[in-house]
């Protein structure tokens, strides 16, 4: 190869010009960095899915309320809690598509605007039928986000720091759940339930906005080209002889020519947010279809074909059903087996589990992106480690007689639920190739929505209905024993999780290297530009 010298550091010198924004001009990028396109735009990815938790956790939130005020069975609430997860399902298949071949920034516009709408509905039913609907709809709109913004992070940032993209993205969305929970239940009690609604709708309406203005569409497997930039680069310099890196000498890998120095950001500066003459249109009759029906088969055999991320998803799933429906009912279970109020109990679970949550973040980046150098597959073991450990927490959280017990227990389950989401999450965008991000997060979306709904249902409307019923009907006792069962019985999810986890490992580093191949031999494909 050709080499050329400079007078920059080893650290500084290895910039390459290569198509960073779908149908923009090349662009100079810093391969060493540890964030080359910047930290900005995975933060506002993070804060879009806040909001979407934020809004869906209100409702665990405010349901005291909804069931005395509509009078409602213990099976109504499981219904209300699990349906919109469950109508989900209905749109994950087109939502996989969409984030492989649409825009995903305007799609992300145009659901977050849904939400928003769909949230002031909620806040204006006069039936719980009319509620349920609501919430429903918004269940359907939610997951066109996700394999959307997951997808995002899987192209803008490389394997050495996805841990931490995706610790970000997992951190602040799961934040969502105990900073809705303690708005929720601080509004309803002032206010009323309806309130609440209506409060954390506004939000949605000002990201939509925010995402229109500030966010720019990468190119498809950006991120993993330049992972491989990087590699040939860091391989070609330690075979290097010691004069030759004296001389500032360096050898160019194959590929997008080397350039000087550049810094870039995907979250445009404000001089050129309105500046739309050169944004990309769409060529209709050279594109191929969006979603077709009969993709969906093919999309998820494709996908479920890695045989680490079909055990990666079933994990997913099982971690899923604990963490939602622990979330979903921690409300209701305070302020039946203690004497919290709801606004108390809401502050409890909001600051106690956001407190884990934070914690747990930090450590499972660090810990990810810092034993991942050494071998990716420890991601998957930390993962497996944090449910194991989320086992015994959950079962003396139950038992515990003494509020600050339970709380410090609850404070441990969610630290090790987000050390695990976190790293599953980079995990799973390690083994994905870049042209089937979107619908391999689509496929993780449907099994995880499968066990959200399942989680909150089961927790509520089967354990503790059926724990109410063969006792006699609802009192204060059969309403304490059921949920405190429900609660309990969400341990097993959580140990088989750990277990497929411990499996998954043999045959991470095999599909991970097979993913990376693909941004070498060039099957990556730039993103569908939009009218």
């Amino acid at each position: 190869m050709s080499t050329r010298k400079s007078g920059a550091t080893l650290n500084s010198q290895f910039e390459t010009e290569m198509v960073v924004l779908a149908g923009k001009p090349p662009r100079r990028v810093n391969l060493l960095k540890s964030a080359p396109l910047g930290w900005s735009p995975v933060f506002l990815l993070g804060i879009i899915a806040l909001v979407d938790r934020a809004d869906g956790s209100v409702l665990g939130a405010v349901t005291p309320l909804i069931k005395e005020e509509f009078g409602v069975s213990e099976f109504g609430i499981g219904i209300l809690l699990s349906a919109p997860s469950l109508a989900a399902i209905a749109l994950v298949a087109l939502a996989g598509q969409l984030a492989d071949k649409a825009n995903r920034k305007l799609l992300l516009t145009a659901v977050i605007g849904a939400w928003a709408v769909l949230s002031f509905a909620s806040a204006a039913a006069p039936t719980f039928f009319a509620l349920l609907i609501a919430r429903i709809l918004l269940g359907m709109a939610s997951p066109l986000g996700i394999p959307a913004s997951a997808s995002l992070v899987g192209d803008l940032y490389t394997t050495k720091v996805r841990s931490t993209a995706f610790t970000i993205l997992r951190g602040l969305e799961y934040f969502g759940l105990p900073l809705g929970t303690v708005l929720g239940a601080k509004i309803a009690e002032q206010y009323g339930w309806r309130a609440s609604f209506l409060v954390l709708g506004v939000p949605a309406l000002l990201m939509a906005l925010a995402t229109f203005l500030l966010f720019r569409e990468p190119r498809r497997g950006l991120a993993d080209e330049m992972t491989r930039l990087a590699s040939e680069i860091e391989s070609d310099t330690q075979n290097m002889t010691p004069n030759a890196l004296e001389n500032g000498e360096t050898k160019q890998p194959e590929g997008p020519g080397i350039s000087g120095p550049g810094d870039i950001s995907l979250v445009n500066e404000a001089a050129s947010v309105l500046d739309r003459s050169s944004e990309p249109s769409i060529d209709i009759t050279d594109s191929a279809p969006i979603f077709t029906f009969k993709g969906i088969g093919k999309q998820f055999k494709e996908v479920l074909s890695i045989r680490t991320l079909r055990l990666l998803i079933i994990a997913q799933m099982l971690l899923f059903i604990a963490f939602a429906g622990l979330f979903a009912t921690a409300v209701t279970y305070f302020t039946r087996t203690t004497s919290l109020s709801l606004a108390n109990a809401g502050a409890i679970t909001g600051a106690i589990g956001g407190a884990g949550l934070v914690l747990g973040a930090f450590l499972g980046a660090a810990i990810g992106d810092a034993l991942a150098k050494k071998k990716q597959s420890y991601r998957i073991t930390i993962s497996a480690l944090a449910l194991g450990i989320s086992v015994p927490c959950l079962f003396f959280f139950v038992l515990a007689p003494e509020v600050p017990v339970k709380i410090g227990f609850f404070f441990v389950i969610n630290l090790c639920n987000i050390i695990a989401l976190a790293n599953l999450g980079a995990a799973t965008a390690d083994v994905l190739p870049a042209s089937r991000r979107g619908s391999g997060f689509a496929v993780s979306q449907l099994l995880i929505t499968l066990g959200s709904a399942f989680g909150a249902f089961f927790v509520q409307g089967i354990v503790s209905q059926i724990v109410v019923s063969a006792l006699g009907g609802e009192t204060e006792r059969t309403l304490r024993l059921g949920i405190s069962i429900g609660v309990g019985s969400l341990l097993i999810p959580l140990l088989i999780g750990s277990l497929l986890l411990l499996k998954a490992r043999s045959s991470y580093d095999q599909d991970a290297a097979a993913a990376r191949a693909e941004a070498k031999d060039g099957f990556a494909t730039p993103s569908a530009p939009i009218h």
